[in-house]
């Protein structure tokens, strides 16, 4: 899948997506708070026991076109 973000200036992101298998539009989670479905964070950071820092996942925006990869991530699956 693709995404294209418009008219970003120069600058310090970090992205976050998920994939949202059963369309209720939030991360769901199981009751230790550990997400059922899919996710990740731009630069694809080392998940342990909580969200990345925004430092894990900046990524420097300098050029009109910057692309950024995500792999999905599922806890519960490996």
């Amino acid at each position: 899948m693709s995404i294209t973000l418009d008219d970003l200036a120069p600058g310090n992101y970090a992205i976050a997506i998920f994939q949202d298998l059963n369309g209720d539009s939030i991360l769901n989670r199981n009751p230790l708070g550990i997400p059922t479905e899919p996710f990740g964070f731009s630069q694809n950071p080392r998940i342990v026991v909580a969200p990345p820092k925004f430092v894990a996942s900046a990524v420097l925006v300098v050029e009109a076109e910057t692309n950024v990869n995500i792999r999905l991530k599922n806890l519960l699956r490996g």
